[in-house]
């Protein structure tokens, strides 16, 4: 997928969320990315994004390129959280991931094949 990255969330979604209707930093840090250009989105950015289930479809792709040059990208926390984000995001729900974006991780980050595997038969146990 070509993404204009000189468009935001807001652009390509064609869906303006307004301004928040809760009073909270990060419910309006989400409505302010999602009205930032993509190619200005930060690792931290991304992090919080996808940690929040949003824009996956445009976000996931970006965080795997950035991942790419350095498995270990560190946002804001600590050095790797932006990686924890993916994984946990698609390992925890696996039907939420594409069939491209599912190849894309398992094929750069044989860490989220062990993932899901895992998380797999914990749902099969339960």
């Amino acid at each position: 997928m070509s993404l204009d990255r000189n468009k935001s969330l807001q652009e390509l979604e064609a869906q303006d969320w307004g301004d928040p209707a809760y009073d909270s930093h990060l419910v309006t840090e989400c409505h302010r990315l999602r009205r930032v250009p993509l190619r200005e989105l930060t690792a931290e950015n991304l992090r919080i994004m996808i940690g929040q289930q949003i824009g996956l479809p445009q976000l996931i792709p970006l965080a795997l390129e950035l991942l790419s040059g350095d498995p270990f990208a560190p946002g804001d926390f600590y050095r790797g959280d932006l990686l924890a984000e993916p994984i946990h995001v698609f390992g925890s729900r696996p039907r939420r991931c594409g069939r491209k974006q599912r190849e894309l991780l398992n094929g750069r980050f044989p860490c989220f094949q062990v993932w899901t595997k895992l998380t797999e038969r914990q749902h099969r146990i339960h």
